[in-house]
């Protein structure tokens, strides 16, 4: 869904992710992440990928958090750039979710506009998420 861009790979590096869940309390539940990189652009027309699976309480998911590493990239014209996270300095995404859970199958998707995150030019590049959830 992404605008058409300059980038010929936008590389994610995901350590974890923590899961904000309202039960009979507000409590972060770390979720069974596998250390990976995700070059987000093999991820477009209807190409997902799971990053993440585990058993989380039920309740209501009120927001993900997904702990970056410090392998992010941007690939421009064959040439690797670094992506400097986002200006907050924090090495967290923090994406509201607001979706009730049960005890059967829980999943959604996220859509990561890589035309809109990454600002920058002459080889400084900053990741500023523009990330929406698709369901």
């Amino acid at each position: 869904m992404d605008s058409p861009s300059n980038f010929d790979s936008v590389n994610i590096h995901i350590k974890k992710i923590e899961a904000n869940v309202i039960g009979d309390s507000a409590v972060w539940v770390p979720v069974d992440t596998k250390d990976t990189i995700v070059n987000v652009f093999r991820l477009q027309d209807s190409i997902t990928m799971q990053v993440a699976h585990d058993n989380v309480p039920t309740g209501l998911l009120k927001q993900i958090r997904f702990i970056l590493g410090d392998d992010n990239s941007v690939v421009i014209g064959g040439v690797s750039y670094p992506l400097q996270l986002p200006a907050t300095g924090s090495p967290a995404l923090l994406i509201d979710i607001d979706k009730k859970l049960n005890e059967v199958f829980n999943g959604f998707i996220l859509d990561f506009d890589a035309s809109q995150s990454i600002v920058g030019d002459s080889g400084n590049y900053r990741l500023e998420p523009v990330i929406k959830l698709i369901r």
